[in-house]
């Protein structure tokens, strides 16, 4: 399923209901549920990726493999979770099909991976797949009022920027820094919009100082320019930042549909760029030349 959705979230309540005292539905209240719950059991084993790529490396996979055979120490499985297996390079793979041909009957693998289309085909072969999909708008927003007690502005807003993932939702829930660094992009773009050409390659530079932060701040255009879209074609209701409403559809006659539709596919084409590892500078100064101004002609 796509990041965020609750893989591992899912796999971590399965390991719960399989080592779980009282057996089946995981009662989150004995001593196995208490100790997955802080991440520290020691037959529940989460193995993440290293590096900036953060996948899975062969040393990791060999060192699951030694610990796999062993017994477990209390609980009735040794269960290990390996997050983001589409990341795995061959090495790593192949190291990991061995134990998958020949498991230990007393280890259970749990795999995660963002599409079963990336996991090596040897791999998938051995799996039982399950896919998660995005949870409604709806259910996302009743969960956050009644479970973690969001206020209703808080749910209604969070709900559309998780985009159907429960996690993301969660990470922006009373996180300051990510709903402070949303305002500034969003602020930033309304900049670029008015700007001469000279001052967006300033903000470009900018921007591609912060690397890391560009995938956020490409996610956040891309959702205020589908908005305008929506208020170009009058569904307001649909808009996803629901505290720009008034600013959409204001704007919702400044750009025309071409305009619009050629906003997303720069934003698109940027956000491939850096995923292929293009010169990040090189990459959003494109981008920000191609946005339309906003006093130009919509033709």
């Amino acid at each position: 399923g796509p990041p965020q959705v609750g893989k591992r979230t899912l796999a971590t309540e399965f390991a719960r209901a399989i080592q779980c005292a009282g057996g089946g539905q995981p009662c989150g209240a004995c001593r196995p549920c208490q100790l997955i719950g802080r991440g520290v059991h020691p037959d529940v084993i989460t193995v993440r990726g290293e590096g900036a790529r953060r996948a899975i490396l062969v040393d990791q996979v060999r060192a699951v493999r030694r610990e796999a055979s062993l017994a477990p120490v209390e609980g009735r499985r040794r269960i290990y979770i390996l997050c983001n297996m589409e990341l795995a390079n061959e090495s790593a793979a192949n190291a990991l099909l061995k134990v998958l041909e020949e498991p230990p009957a007393h280890a259970l693998f749990l795999l995660t991976a963002v599409s079963e289309e990336l996991v090596t085909p040897t791999i998938l072969s051995r799996c039982q797949v399950l896919s998660l999909r995005p949870s409604s708008r709806g259910e996302i927003e009743r969960a956050l009022r009644e479970r973690w007690g969001a206020s209703a502005e808080q749910a209604a807003l969070l709900s559309r920027l998780s985009g159907g993932r429960m996690g993301k939702a969660l990470t922006l829930l009373g996180n300051e820094t990510l709903l402070s660094r949303r305002k500034a992009a969003l602020e930033r773009l309304q900049e670029l919009l008015s700007a001469h050409d000279g001052r967006r390659l300033a903000l470009a530079g900018d921007l591609a100082s912060r690397p890391e932060q560009l995938p956020d701040v490409l996610e956040i255009w891309l959702s205020w320019w589908r908005d305008a879209l929506l208020a170009h074609a009058g569904l307001g209701e649909q808009i996803v930042n629901i505290d720009r409403r008034g600013e959409l559809m204001a704007r919702r006659e400044t750009f025309s549909v071409a305009q619009l539709h050629a906003a997303l596919a720069a934003l698109q084409t940027c956000a491939d760029h850096l995923q292929r590892n293009v010169n990040a500078r090189l990459a959003v100064e494109r981008l920000v030349l191609h946005l339309p101004a906003a006093g130009a002609n919509k033709g």
